[in-house]
């Protein structure tokens, strides 16, 4: 999308700032009528953030920002149908990002540790609304709010009013296995759950295994490989019990190692190379955003941390991560990680690979390689093999790898 109209003034990287949408008024016909404005993040109005999956084929509803048409997700309509008090601002990533703008993409990305955690409410938009979904959030609430004694008869007297492929439906939902929402989903404030014109807290969704540590709401997923064959959805209760498990330790003491003993956590700040492990099965577009989609996540901070940057490519990507993971002493010589991160970068065969002329900088232990290019298929291979297997370049003259400048 280009920038139409001048639709983009320009946020300077420097600061922390970001653009919201301001809705005005009711909705007119079937536009929404909206102005996109810069606001200091740490001055911003109180705002909703949106998490949801890109290019989800449903229904949308045109917006004029600014005199300039949008499609958005339902997402934003359905909201407005619960509380007039709720903000009327509102932070959607494919529209207060200049796509077009790599640099700018790259230091908005950098804010999202920033942008959820500060947003008033951030909605998780799962998609349409099929079956009785609503009946089961509603089971979901009541739960909730039910005596701990008075548990077992609510289960037994409201469980019939929806099925097992109610909650199944729920948790395969495309929204679960998208990379992004490993980070938006953690680091929200206050988080809603919205399903059509359903919605779900976060403090009731824990009422249901997969999102919580009850071991009492399992709706068959308990056991779920023995009886329930038939839906083979235990990779996304999986996905759902330690997206969830995630967030619970983000949310808990930060000097803590996890939120309980018995169940360990990823910590208050997992390390990259955890991350990467979690959400080897997620997707994304874009191969880079495997990396930068976590990196809000991660514990490192300052000069040392991993810049999102839309200006280089997954291989050379892929090389910034395995040099930063040996300075942070993280443990990146597994042969299985290496070729994880290198599927995920979509990097793994040489045809995937960039063309021969590339650039790579590296630090020695005693000095910093010169940037450098190489031309040769064999040179790249070799190259490719050292610096995967972290083989320093010693400064010796009689080293037949020595690099000259």
């Amino acid at each position: 999308m280009s920038d139409p109209e001048g639709l983009y003034s320009a946020l300077g990287c420097e600061k922390k700032s970001i653009r919201l949408l301001n809705f005005h008024g009711p909705k007119e016909s079937d536009t929404f009528r909206c102005t996109l404005n810069v606001h200091p993040l740490d001055d911003a109005p109180p705002f909703i953030a949106v998490s949801y999956v890109w290019g989800a084929p449903e229904p949308s509803h045109k917006i004029a920002v600014n005199e300039v048409t949008f499609q958005i997700h339902n997402c934003i309509s359905e909201q407005k149908k619960y509380s007039t008090k709720l903000p009327q601002y509102f932070w959607i990533d494919a529209i207060c990002i200049n796509q077009d703008d790599n640099s700018e993409r790259g230091h908005q990305v950098g804010l999202m540790k920033d942008i959820f955690p500060t947003a008033h409410l951030v909605i998780a938009w799962i998609g349409l609304e099929e079956g009785n979904i609503g009946l089961f959030f509603d089971y979901l609430r009541g739960l909730k709010h039910t005596a701990r004694r008075e548990r077992n008869h609510y289960i037994r007297s409201q469980k019939r009013k929806f099925t097992f492929k109610d909650a199944k439906w729920f948790v395969s939902r495309p929204y679960w296995s998208r990379i992004w929402i490993v980070q938006e989903f953690t680091l929200a404030r206050e988080l809603w759950v919205l399903c059509g014109s359903s919605a779900i807290s976060w403090a009731s969704l824990q009422q249901f295994r997969p999102f919580g540590i009850s071991q009492q709401t399992n709706l068959g997923f308990k056991h779920l490989s023995k009886q329930e064959h038939h839906y083979s959805i235990e990779k996304h209760v999986e996905s759902c019990r330690e997206l969830s498990k995630l967030r619970r330790s983000w949310q808990t003491d930060p000097k803590r190692l996890s939120f309980t003993d018995k169940e360990p956590g990823f910590g208050a700040r997992p390390r990259l190379t955890r991350l990467l492990a979690f959400s080897k099965d997620y997707h994304c577009s874009d191969p880079r955003d495997r990396v930068y989609g976590l990196l809000g996540l991660t514990e490192t901070e300052g000069e040392d941390r991993i810049s999102a940057d839309y200006d280089i490519t997954p291989f050379q990507l892929y090389h910034r991560v395995m040099f930063h993971l040996k300075q942070q002493g993280q443990n990146c010589h597994s042969q299985v990680f290496r070729e994880r991160l290198a599927q995920g970068l979509q990097i793994c065969g040489h045809d995937d690979l960039p063309a021969s002329n590339f650039i790579y900088e590296a630090e020695a232990s005693r000095y910093v390689r010169k940037l450098f290019t190489t031309e040769s298929n064999i040179w790249r291979d070799q190259f490719l093999h050292d610096i995967t297997e972290h083989i320093e370049l010693e400064e010796s003259p009689d080293d037949p790898k020595k690099l000259h400048g």
